[in-house]
């Protein structure tokens, strides 16, 4: 519903005008999209991945999924394992890794991560992921210790007020 929305910060020196707004236009840098239980935004690599970062509308688990037709990454992975944590690397030198993750294949194929588990108490790790987002624009993602690839999304910061304005209305419409 929402793939061609991006968001525009409102750049005033009151701080009462710094909310965010959604608002309908295309983005060569980057691409956000609502899912049925996610606000998602992100980037393509120059190799066309797909990277996009997202966090539950319901309950705050931060995401990580990077797709594309055909990718020798998950070539011979086993697509049912859990167990191949994924890191982020942001530009400004902040660092986090899943606490599941693994690969995809079928019509796509890729790499996914979540910082959150059933387990009580862990919801602060999936926010604290989430966090890392404001102020960056780039990140390099990694899998099992390999480099994935690099991705742009945005200006500084957008991704992360996008996913923050996203979540308000969704909240508000359930």
């Amino acid at each position: 519903m929402y793939s061609t929305i991006v968001i525009a910060a409102l750049m005033a020196l009151g701080t009462h005008q710094a909310e965010p707004v959604r608002q309908t236009a295309s983005s060569s840098s980057m691409s956000v999209d609502t899912g049925k239980n996610d606000c998602m935004a992100g980037g393509k690599t120059d190799d066309g991945t797909k990277v996009m970062f997202g966090l539950g509308i319901a309950d705050n688990t931060f995401t990580l999924a990077a797709t594309r037709p055909s990718w020798d990454i998950a070539d011979g992975q086993d697509a049912d394992a859990t167990d191949k944590p994924v890191t982020i690397r942001f530009a400004d030198g902040q660092e986090t890794t899943s606490r599941h993750g693994g690969y995809t294949d079928g019509f796509s194929q890729g790499i996914w991560g979540t910082w959150h588990s059933k387990k009580k108490g862990v919801e602060q790790d999936s926010l604290d992921a989430f966090e890392m987002l404001r102020g960056n624009n780039s990140a390099e993602i990694f899998i099992a210790g390999k480099k994935a690839g690099s991705v742009q999304f945005g200006m500084p910061g957008q991704a992360y007020q996008w996913i923050k304005a996203c979540l308000a209305e969704e909240r508000a419409k359930r």
